[in-house]
């Protein structure tokens, strides 16, 4: 046989793949790149947009259910009273009012609705230079100015006594005599405990304050501590921690909430009032910190019952209780 005749198997080109997996996988490769690359059209502009409202739909979601849960800190700010009173400007005074500045009698001016002073309009600057308003909480620098003492649970809280303009048919915790009825500056009041006594009286008893017949509901000022938070021009005090909880029997701090716009100005009238009575931190204006901030107060102390009472209509009301439930506090309701 001639062996020329046969086929030249051994001259094929063994090179190529008979099965086509590289050409696949060219193809493959050139798909992905034409998909990542970026032409601009419908497809890609909609895919985009899609991934998009998925990830704002995720963040959405964790911050909602984690963000109470993550807030290590509770920003709470409080009035900063270094830099003067929480003024109140009146037209005319409703009774015989008498200025702590220059003692002359006033018929229109402010007062501070925390510490209870008055001032004509020329001495506020004065007032805020000269007397201390009702203290919030035991700030380093000023601590020995109000006669703190730390001493842990046993902490001393010297009275802060304001001079002049008591309250009608007031009588001195010391001598039981009437006091504060004379035509002039006269007569002393503590602006946490709410005693009244003489000026000559001071010196014959200066106990420290329990804090009256509120002190159930007071939260003391020397178990209160503050942080400066914030950024810089946005830097401000926030309520931290409450250290040392007081010894008194049934100690429940009472947190008052209410909208001085709403109403007939009702609600500003019920601040007021609470402000004087109670620490001014307990006391929040819904107009300014919504309650899901105003209700962290509960956080500083979880192991405490806290009074709650929410001032206003329903919408107010229904507000204050949709914030307890996001924050997710364990509540006994009485409602009244």
């Amino acid at each position: 046989m001639n062996n020329s005749a046969l086929p030249r198997l051994s001259g094929l080109d063994t090179s190529q793949n008979p099965t086509g997996t590289g050409t696949s996988t060219k193809r493959s490769s050139s798909m992905s790149s034409s998909i990542l690359q970026w032409r601009g059209d419908a497809f890609q502009i909609i895919i985009i947009v899609i991934i998009f409202l998925i990830l704002i739909y995720l963040w959405s979601k964790f911050s909602k259910r984690y963000r109470f849960v993550l807030r290590k800190k509770v920003d709470l700010p409080v009035f900063d009273v270094t830099r003067g009173h929480r003024w109140v400007m009146l037209e005319a005074f409703t009774r015989t009012t008498y200025c702590t500045v220059c003692e002359s009698s006033i018929m229109h001016g402010g007062y501070c609705d925390s510490c209870g002073i008055c001032a004509d309009d020329t001495c506020v600057q004065v007032a805020n230079r000269v007397f201390p308003c009702k203290l919030h909480s035991c700030l380093p620098n000023r601590s020995k100015h109000y006669g703190i003492q730390h001493r842990g649970n046993n902490a001393m809280f010297k009275h802060q006594w304001v001079r002049g303009n008591l309250p009608a048919s007031s009588y001195c915790e010391v001598c039981k005599k009437l006091c504060g009825a004379e035509p002039r500056l006269c007569g002393l009041r503590c602006t946490w405990c709410q005693r009244t006594i003489h000026d000559e009286c001071e010196k014959i008893k200066y106990d420290n304050c329990d804090f009256g017949k509120f002190s159930n509901s007071v939260i003391p000022p020397n178990c209160l501590r503050l942080d400066l938070v914030g950024w810089r021009g946005r830097r401000h005090w926030s309520a931290s921690e409450i250290v040392d909880p007081p010894l008194f029997r049934e100690w429940n701090p009472l947190v008052i909430l209410a909208n001085r716009k709403s109403g007939n100005q009702e609600g500003e009238l019920i601040l007021r009032t609470f402000r004087s009575l109670l620490n001014p931190v307990q006391v929040i204006d819904l107009s300014e910190l919504p309650p899901e901030r105003a209700l962290q107060i509960c956080h500083l102390l979880p192991e405490r019952t806290f009074r709650i009472l929410a001032c206003g209509g329903d919408g107010t009301i229904g507000w204050v209780l949709n914030a307890i439930d996001k924050l997710q506090l364990q509540v006994l309701y009485k409602m009244y």
